[in-house]
């Protein structure tokens, strides 16, 4: 709204500068360059107060009001009359302010939620090289590094179990940063991690950026598990093959480095991993809780049990025999919890609702939407709006704080 606000002024700034001297016996060059110099100030304004601005905007703004003064300063030297503004140029202009607003407005930049535990944060990043050719990524030429973030607490008291992070089908590794900051300030090590060709962007050790693969772009968009589930299972069972290798080999990764006794694992006990992850990449999480006998426990934001649907029979999915050693909390949102039973893929989601057991937590955030449950909505709330398809009571960092806290609790009860 802030940022509204601001574009609104700079329009109607622009607008006085064309209707101002027809109203009143100023001249026309006077007042343009007082209305120039008062945009200028506007925006050093903002520069200088709380106000977020983008690097993006910075650019934009300055590389306009460069080639205002340039064009000013040419006509002056040379004598030439200023034309009379024209309802057209008055809409160009308008257009270009537009322009040079929009990604503050898409992307205000919020600041992250503050965390709430006792220790400092600190952030370590790395790359494990993937030496595995998958079948499914053979036309690309890039090798696959997976990009390592672990914020991790500078000091702690003990060793704690360590957190892993897979984030959802469209994303990045920092989809929820602010929740693994939380996490590392009680204590923890909180690593999240790339899936090369499944992220939306990432990096390489050389500094390259590697984009999303397009086919499985095309996968995500296509997939309609009601009108042909078997074709939704061979994208599952893929999607998860991927995932959940590239979550193994960082858990053998960083069992090397606490064995070279790198820093940000001191206070790290890999005997114990805690698996989460939104979307996709909880369901990543729930499949390595069958693999590996070192997952304490999963933290499922808003994710089927993938890796449970074993075949299709008459157009349903046949689930494999449940496991529920594992402990695991269950994160919902509006999108799916008042449809939950009418998704195919969510069959076991429902069954462990059901159960209702004490190891396994559901917590339904009512007034939320399930992209939400990450830091979108703080990075950008008009696309967040967009991705949930409907409105939400809760704002972004309402939501944000009742899945942090409903994290945090959740996994503090583990070690009492």
């Amino acid at each position: 709204m802030t940022t509204l606000l601001w574009l609104s002024l700079f329009l109607i700034l622009e607008g006085m500068r064309v209707y101002v001297p027809k109203r009143l016996p100023l001249h026309q060059q006077k007042t343009t360059m007082l209305i120039r110099a008062l945009m200028i100030g506007v925006f050093f304004l903002m520069a200088f107060t709380q106000e977020p601005i983008s690097h993006v905007v910075y650019v934009g703004f300055l590389g306009y009001a460069v080639i205002v003064v340039i064009v000013w300063l040419v006509r002056v030297l040379r004598h030439v009359p200023l034309q009379t503004p024209t309802l057209k140029g008055v809409l160009v202009k308008a257009f270009v302010w537009g322009l040079i607003f929009t990604p503050l407005w898409v992307f205000p930049n919020h600041p992250p939620l503050s965390p709430t535990g006792a220790y400092d944060v600190e952030l370590f990043t790395f790359h494990v090289l993937d030496e595995q050719a998958h079948e499914a990524f053979a036309h690309r030429e890039e090798a696959r590094e997976i990009e390592v973030f672990c914020y991790y607490p500078k000091s702690s008291d003990r060793e704690r179990a360590i957190i892993l992070y897979s984030h959802g089908g469209i994303s990045t590794p920092q989809s929820n940063a602010s929740l693994l900051i939380e996490l590392a300030s009680h204590g923890h090590v909180a690593c999240t991690l790339s899936h090369p060709f499944h992220t939306l962007v990432t990096t390489s050790s050389q500094g390259t950026q590697v984009r999303m693969d397009r086919a499985y772009f095309d996968e995500l968009m296509q997939e309609d598990v009601r009108s042909n589930p078997t074709q939704s299972l061979a994208y599952y069972q893929e999607w998860m093959r991927v995932r959940t290798h590239d979550l193994t080999l960082v858990m053998r990764d960083l069992d090397g480095q606490k064995a070279q006794n790198e820093h940000f694992l001191q206070w790290a006990n890999l005997s114990e991993f805690i698996v989460m992850g939104h979307s996709l990449g909880g369901s990543a999480a729930l499949c390595l809780s069958r693999q590996s006998p070192n997952i304490k426990a999963v933290v499922a934001l808003e994710s089927p049990y993938l890796c449970d649907l074993e075949a299709v029979a008459q157009g349903a999915f046949i689930l494999k025999e449940a496991q529920w050693s594992v402990s695991s909390l269950h994160v919902y949102s509006d999108t799916i919890w008042h449809d939950l039973h009418t998704w195919p893929q969510y069959q076991r989601n429902v069954e462990i609702i059901a159960l209702d057991h004490p190891n396994h937590i559901i917590h339904h955030i009512e007034g939320s939407g399930h992209f939400s449950l990450t830091d979108l909505g703080l990075l950008s709330p008009v696309l967040n709006r967009f991705l949930n398809r409907h409105s939400t009571l809760l704002s972004p960092t309402e939501t944000l704080m009742s899945v942090n806290e409903a994290v945090l609790a959740f996994i503090q009860t583990l070690s009492d």
